[in-house]
Protein backbone atom coordinates (compact mmCIF):
# COMPACT_ATOMS: atom_id res chain seq x y z
CA UNK A 1 0.00 0.00 0.00
CA UNK A 2 1.17 3.83 -0.01
CA UNK A 3 3.10 5.46 2.74
CA UNK A 4 0.75 6.80 5.04
CA UNK A 5 2.54 10.39 4.30
CA UNK A 6 1.17 9.62 0.46
CA UNK A 7 -2.30 8.77 1.43
CA UNK A 8 -2.43 11.96 3.95
CA UNK A 9 -1.43 14.18 0.90
CA UNK A 10 -3.62 12.38 -1.39
CA UNK A 11 -7.08 12.54 0.73
CA UNK A 12 -5.93 16.84 1.93
CA UNK A 13 -4.84 18.10 -1.92
CA UNK A 14 -8.20 19.79 -3.20
CA UNK A 15 -7.95 21.91 -6.59
CA UNK A 16 -11.32 22.38 -6.23
CA UNK A 17 -13.72 23.77 -3.58
CA UNK A 18 -16.81 26.11 -2.35
CA UNK A 19 -15.91 29.61 -1.79
CA UNK A 20 -17.88 29.87 0.87
CA UNK A 21 -14.92 31.75 2.67
CA UNK A 22 -12.97 32.80 0.14
CA UNK A 23 -10.06 33.69 1.95
CA UNK A 24 -10.09 30.01 3.80
CA UNK A 25 -10.54 28.62 0.52
CA UNK A 26 -7.69 30.20 -0.91
CA UNK A 27 -5.36 29.92 1.91
CA UNK A 28 -5.44 26.26 2.31
CA UNK A 29 -5.45 25.77 -1.75
CA UNK A 30 -1.95 27.58 -2.07
CA UNK A 31 -0.93 25.97 0.76
CA UNK A 32 -1.74 22.37 -1.15
CA UNK A 33 -0.17 23.47 -4.06
CA UNK A 34 2.68 24.23 -2.96
CA UNK A 35 2.88 21.20 -0.82
CA UNK A 36 2.79 19.20 -3.87
CA UNK A 37 4.85 21.04 -5.98
CA UNK A 38 7.54 20.92 -3.02
CA UNK A 39 7.11 17.08 -3.06
CA UNK A 40 7.45 16.83 -6.99
CA UNK A 41 10.53 19.08 -6.88
CA UNK A 42 8.05 21.44 -9.69
CA UNK A 43 8.17 25.02 -9.47
CA UNK A 44 5.58 26.59 -7.17
CA UNK A 45 3.44 28.74 -9.69
CA UNK A 46 3.07 30.59 -6.24
CA UNK A 47 5.08 32.69 -4.90
CA UNK A 48 2.89 33.73 -2.13
CA UNK A 49 -0.90 33.93 -1.15
CA UNK A 50 -2.66 37.21 -1.87
CA UNK A 51 -2.22 39.32 1.08
CA UNK A 52 -6.32 39.04 1.10
CA UNK A 53 -5.44 35.45 1.17
CA UNK A 54 -3.59 35.53 4.09
CA UNK A 55 -5.61 37.67 6.53
CA UNK A 56 -8.26 35.56 7.92
CA UNK A 57 -10.16 38.68 8.87
CA UNK A 58 -10.44 39.92 4.86
CA UNK A 59 -13.32 40.86 3.23
CA UNK A 60 -14.59 38.35 1.36
CA UNK A 61 -13.51 37.88 -2.06
CA UNK A 62 -14.86 39.73 -5.10
CA UNK A 63 -15.92 37.76 -8.66
CA UNK A 64 -13.07 38.85 -10.30
CA UNK A 65 -10.61 38.01 -7.90
CA UNK A 66 -12.31 34.41 -7.56
CA UNK A 67 -11.95 33.89 -11.49
CA UNK A 68 -8.26 35.38 -10.85
CA UNK A 69 -7.31 33.35 -8.34
CA UNK A 70 -8.83 29.76 -10.37
CA UNK A 71 -6.80 31.00 -13.37
CA UNK A 72 -3.68 31.11 -11.43
CA UNK A 73 -4.35 27.77 -9.82
CA UNK A 74 -4.90 26.25 -13.37
CA UNK A 75 -1.31 27.24 -14.27
CA UNK A 76 -0.31 24.55 -12.05
CA UNK A 77 -1.02 22.79 -15.27
CA UNK A 78 1.54 24.54 -16.72
CA UNK A 79 4.29 23.14 -14.33
CA UNK A 80 4.33 19.77 -14.64
CA UNK A 81 6.56 17.62 -15.93
CA UNK A 82 6.08 16.40 -19.52
CA UNK A 83 6.08 13.18 -18.38
CA UNK A 84 7.44 10.55 -15.71
CA UNK A 85 9.85 7.41 -15.53
CA UNK A 86 10.42 4.48 -13.35
CA UNK A 87 11.50 6.28 -10.83
CA UNK A 88 8.52 8.92 -10.53
CA UNK A 89 5.68 6.03 -10.81
CA UNK A 90 4.15 7.47 -7.31
CA UNK A 91 3.97 11.44 -8.16
CA UNK A 92 2.76 10.67 -11.75
CA UNK A 93 -0.01 8.42 -9.53
CA UNK A 94 -0.73 11.67 -6.95
CA UNK A 95 -1.23 14.16 -9.51
CA UNK A 96 -3.05 11.79 -11.87
CA UNK A 97 -5.15 11.21 -8.62
CA UNK A 98 -5.13 14.61 -7.98
CA UNK A 99 -5.82 16.65 -11.06
CA UNK A 100 -8.18 14.63 -11.91
CA UNK A 101 -6.35 14.13 -15.51
CA UNK A 102 -6.01 10.22 -17.11
CA UNK A 103 -2.39 8.68 -16.68
CA UNK A 104 -1.61 7.35 -19.88
CA UNK A 105 1.34 4.56 -19.58
CA UNK A 106 3.43 3.47 -22.36
CA UNK A 107 5.06 0.38 -21.29
CA UNK A 108 8.14 -0.74 -23.29
CA UNK A 109 11.60 -2.40 -23.06
CA UNK A 110 14.82 -0.50 -23.86
CA UNK A 111 15.84 -2.83 -26.52
CA UNK A 112 12.86 -2.59 -28.32
CA UNK A 113 13.14 -1.11 -31.76
CA UNK A 114 9.07 -0.13 -31.93
CA UNK A 115 9.44 1.62 -28.29
CA UNK A 116 12.41 3.49 -29.48
CA UNK A 117 10.93 4.76 -32.59
CA UNK A 118 7.51 6.16 -30.59
CA UNK A 119 10.22 7.68 -27.84
CA UNK A 120 12.14 9.77 -30.85
CA UNK A 121 9.44 10.52 -33.23
CA UNK A 122 5.91 10.09 -31.73
CA UNK A 123 5.75 10.97 -28.12
CA UNK A 124 7.77 14.59 -28.51
CA UNK A 125 4.91 15.37 -30.47
CA UNK A 126 2.20 14.41 -28.28
CA UNK A 127 3.13 15.33 -24.85
CA UNK A 128 5.61 17.96 -25.65
CA UNK A 129 9.15 18.41 -25.07
CA UNK A 130 11.36 21.38 -23.49
CA UNK A 131 11.34 23.33 -26.60
CA UNK A 132 8.03 22.19 -28.27
CA UNK A 133 4.56 21.81 -27.01
CA UNK A 134 2.75 18.51 -27.68
CA UNK A 135 -0.91 18.07 -29.04
CA UNK A 136 -2.38 16.82 -26.06
CA UNK A 137 0.17 18.52 -23.15
CA UNK A 138 -1.68 19.16 -20.19
CA UNK A 139 -4.31 16.54 -21.00
CA UNK A 140 -2.88 13.61 -19.23
CA UNK A 141 0.25 12.54 -16.66
CA UNK A 142 2.17 10.43 -19.10
CA UNK A 143 4.43 7.98 -17.82
CA UNK A 144 6.49 5.51 -19.15
CA UNK A 145 7.57 2.20 -17.99
CA UNK A 146 10.67 0.38 -18.78
CA UNK A 147 9.33 -3.17 -18.25
CA UNK A 148 12.44 -4.82 -17.17
CA UNK A 149 14.17 -2.15 -15.79
CA UNK A 150 10.86 -1.40 -13.22
CA UNK A 151 10.80 -4.71 -12.17
CA UNK A 152 14.26 -3.65 -9.66
CA UNK A 153 12.19 -0.92 -8.42
CA UNK A 154 11.60 -1.08 -4.64
CA UNK A 155 8.87 0.72 -2.46
CA UNK A 156 5.53 2.40 -3.63
CA UNK A 157 7.10 2.70 -7.21
CA UNK A 158 7.67 -1.14 -7.03
CA UNK A 159 4.06 -2.10 -6.54
CA UNK A 160 2.17 0.51 -8.46
CA UNK A 161 4.81 -1.03 -11.81
CA UNK A 162 3.73 -4.44 -10.75
CA UNK A 163 -0.04 -3.36 -11.09
CA UNK A 164 -0.11 -0.99 -14.52
CA UNK A 165 2.35 -3.32 -16.48
CA UNK A 166 0.46 -6.60 -15.52
CA UNK A 167 -0.36 -8.64 -18.18
CA UNK A 168 1.40 -7.08 -20.58
CA UNK A 169 2.43 -9.37 -23.56
CA UNK A 170 3.99 -6.98 -26.51
CA UNK A 171 5.87 -3.86 -26.66
CA UNK A 172 4.57 -0.56 -26.76
CA UNK A 173 1.61 -1.46 -24.97
CA UNK A 174 -0.42 2.16 -24.09
CA UNK A 175 -2.91 2.03 -21.57
CA UNK A 176 -5.20 4.59 -19.89
CA UNK A 177 -5.73 5.35 -16.40
CA UNK A 178 -8.52 6.56 -14.64
CA UNK A 179 -7.65 7.12 -10.64
CA UNK A 180 -10.21 7.81 -8.86
CA UNK A 181 -10.59 8.73 -4.77
CA UNK A 182 -8.76 6.69 -2.21
CA UNK A 183 -6.48 5.28 -5.15
CA UNK A 184 -8.97 3.46 -6.74
CA UNK A 185 -7.88 2.59 -10.48
CA UNK A 186 -9.79 2.00 -13.40
CA UNK A 187 -8.14 0.83 -16.93
CA UNK A 188 -9.98 2.78 -19.72
CA UNK A 189 -8.45 1.50 -22.53
CA UNK A 190 -5.88 -0.36 -23.88
CA UNK A 191 -3.58 -0.70 -27.15
CA UNK A 192 -0.34 -1.72 -28.74
CA UNK A 193 2.14 -2.13 -31.28
CA UNK A 194 3.99 1.30 -33.07
CA UNK A 195 1.59 3.76 -34.34
CA UNK A 196 1.56 7.09 -36.08
CA UNK A 197 0.84 10.37 -34.33
CA UNK A 198 -2.71 10.37 -35.56
CA UNK A 199 -3.34 7.01 -34.61
CA UNK A 200 -2.16 7.48 -30.76
CA UNK A 201 -3.95 10.43 -30.78
CA UNK A 202 -7.23 8.81 -32.09
CA UNK A 203 -6.72 5.92 -29.53
CA UNK A 204 -5.87 8.40 -26.65
CA UNK A 205 -8.97 10.79 -27.75
CA UNK A 206 -11.07 7.96 -27.42
CA UNK A 207 -10.22 7.17 -24.23
CA UNK A 208 -10.91 10.93 -22.84
CA UNK A 209 -7.57 12.29 -23.32
CA UNK A 210 -8.69 15.07 -25.27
Amino acid sequence: MLENNVLDELNSFSLSGGYEDPAANMRDEFAQVKRVSNRLDIPNPFEEAPRDAADSKAAPASDSSREQFETDLNKLADKLPKRFENDKITDAFVLSMQTGLPLVVQVGQHWCGHCQHMESDIWPSVEGTAQTKGSLEGKAIFLHLDYDQSRKLEGDNAWLAQKLRADVNGFPTYRVYKIGEAGAVQKLAESAGSKSQADLEEFLSSAGVR
